[in-house]
């Protein structure tokens, strides 16, 4: 007789994070700027850092789950599933182009990353990401973010 399928258990917080955002239109006078402290998950998988958190009504994405890995050769790969689904990749001096998916349909956003700067370690850190967005190939917003990593402790 086969056992029956066991749900995956999530695995606890460990780590508080705090995400700082800033998002700069055409003219570059008119400007967004958020700030998010949150409980989430840090991890180290094999040569990689993986974060984890639940958006909130701060970023506009509630109902959204981010997760965001971070490569030894710095290339970031920013994953949300819920409300908002989309997958983009920065990549220091290269174009990525990734959907970006909403209740009016997909569309594609390109990701221009000026700068990756990663100093992540086993106990925490920070992540820097300085891009530019275009959506449909045409020039949407100068962005960045600092995802600072404190109290992360080994998962058990």
């Amino acid at each position: 007789m086969k056992k029956p399928a066991r749900a995956k258990r999530r695995k606890p917080n460990n780590a508080v994070i705090t995400i700082r955002g800033r998002q700069y239109f055409e003219d570059f006078d008119d400007r967004e700027q958020i700030e998010l402290i949150t409980d989430g998950r840090f991890e180290r998988q094999g040569d990689a850092y993986v974060i984890v958190y639940d958006e909130t009504e701060v970023t506009g994405l509630e109902g959204t789950r981010t997760t965001i890995l971070v490569e030894s050769n710095n290339r970031v790969t920013l994953t949300r599933v819920g409300d908002v689904s989309s997958s983009l990749v920065f990549e220091q001096g290269k174009r990525n182009s990734g959907l970006y998916n909403v209740e009016e349909g997909d569309m594609t956003l390109t990701v221009d990353a000026f700068k990756v700067i990663n100093r992540l370690d086993d106990c925490g850190g920070s992540l820097f990401v300085d891009y530019q967005l275009e959506l449909n190939s045409q020039f949407m917003s100068k962005n960045n973010f600092l995802i600072k990593i404190k109290e992360a402790r080994p998962l058990t």
